[in-house]
């Protein structure tokens, strides 16, 4: 190998791995089952961007599941948060703390009707 091949690889390599993978490489998931009967309220909101708008579902917890939402998200801190519904993964963040008023958001759509789509899912209104 030559001393200019060398240097790229561990510019490109070794020095990201050593700058980003360790913090990275080994994150677990939590899982955090979401059943309609513990949604207060749900509804999509439009984010306006230059190139194209994108969609999120805001989801607010009955007050009966804040506690429960948040010991979960207090045990996941660092790591990804997969929020489901009947087995599919919703959303997964990263936890960077814990949320103690159980709200989140369910991101990103690309269209109106693809976020109207999992709302009624979640709400319990689709017509399976």
């Amino acid at each position: 190998m030559k001393i200019k091949e060398i240097g790229l690889l561990l510019f490109f390599v070794l020095i990201p791995f050593l700058l980003f993978g360790q913090n990275t490489a080994n994150r677990d998931t939590a899982f955090f089952s979401l059943k309609t009967k513990m949604i207060k309220n749900a509804k999509i909101h439009k984010i306006e961007l230059k190139r194209k708008d994108i969609y999120q579902i805001y989801v607010q917890l009955k007050d009966k599941y804040l506690e429960r939402y948040e010991k979960a998200t207090e045990e996941a801190i660092g790591s990804f948060f997969a929020i489901t519904y009947k087995g599919n993964i919703l959303s997964s963040p990263i936890v960077q703390q814990k949320i103690t008023e159980g709200r989140f958001t369910i991101e990103p759509f690309e269209s109106r009707e693809q976020a109207k789509k999992v709302l009624k899912l979640i709400l319990g209104k689709d017509k399976k």
